[in-house]
């Protein structure tokens, strides 16, 4: 699976919010309003062979999709 498609199956398998602090950040984040990448965000993103690092994250999707990507890595690993 080329690093696209896992990250398209990602944004299609982790699409719904989830309530409390999590919830927040994740709704803050899809919404632009935080840094795209957290800790966590990032932290998923190693564990599931995506690139390490915010620039290497963006690489992989439209600037517009930074958000939505940050959020569904943090929705996965919360799962």
């Amino acid at each position: 699976m080329t690093r696209r498609a896992a990250v398209r199956e990602l944004l299609e398998e982790h699409g719904r919010t989830r309530a409390g602090e999590a919830g927040i950040r994740m709704e803050l984040s899809a919404a632009g309003l935080r840094p795209a990448f957290d800790e966590r965000a990032l932290h998923t993103a190693a564990e599931l062979g995506l690139p390490k690092t915010p620039g290497g994250l963006a690489r992989l999707v439209d600037a517009e999709d930074l958000p939505k990507l940050a959020a569904a890595l943090v929705r996965a690993g919360l799962s």
